[in-house]
């Protein structure tokens, strides 16, 4: 009677020494599934272009390579991801100016609703919607691009070019121009079409 007591203890416990081995599996398991997600979030945030810097209401003036035309830029947000030379600008707003010290003179504002800053190229690209003019001319485009070397101003889409001292409106594919729109051309399925004039202006400044 005895040893059928002993029989029976050790098959007990052989039973529960196998139940507990399964569940220690089962568990094992289960951490494994549920840590695998965790890695693939880890990695996805490593591999995920995550802002580096971020500035609000950021201001920037960038030059031509004589420094005689000078960009202030004011950008809403002005974000670098990370590992790229480029800043991501937003409601930017750019004042350009030529000459030097004091003798400073405004040459055309221009608006767009977003740009890039590629401070090694030193470029400049905005991008619609944008405008940008002074007194007697005003530019829409697509793409509006600037950089140092050249300083010129390149536009590329819907160009819209309204004279307002001539009473012109332009339309084409593509324009190029001085930083203060002067010399300006325009490329690409050209149409002109008259328009009304700006009131109060002198009949040599119409004639420019």
């Amino acid at each position: 009677m005895k040893r059928k007591w002993i029989v029976i203890v050790i098959i007990l416990l052989i039973s529960s020494g196998m139940y507990y081995g399964l569940m220690d599996d089962k568990d094992t398991n289960n951490n494994s599934i549920q840590s695998s997600p965790q890695k693939n979030k880890e990695q996805e945030l490593t591999d995920e272009e995550v802002p580096q810097s971020k500035v609000n209401d950021a201001l920037l003036k960038v030059y031509n390579l004589d420094k005689t035309t000078s960009l202030r830029l004011k950008a809403e947000e002005m974000i670098q991801p990370s590992q790229q030379n480029k800043f991501q600008l937003k409601n930017v707003m750019v004042e350009v100016y030529q000459g030097q010290g004091n003798n400073k003179v405004l040459q055309a504002t221009l608006t767009a609703k977003s740009g890039l800053y590629f401070p090694k190229d030193g470029r400049l690209k905005f991008f619609s919607p944008l405008s940008i003019s002074n007194e007697e001319i005003k530019v829409q485009a697509d793409t509006l691009s600037w950089n140092q070397r050249e300083n010129r101003w390149l536009g590329r889409g819907n160009i819209v070019i309204i004279h307002k001292v001539k009473g012109v409106k332009l339309s084409g594919e593509e324009f190029t121009s001085f930083v203060d729109l002067d010399k300006l051309e325009v490329k690409g399925n050209v149409r002109l079409k008259r328009i009304a004039r700006k009131e109060g202006v002198s009949g040599e400044a119409a004639n420019k």
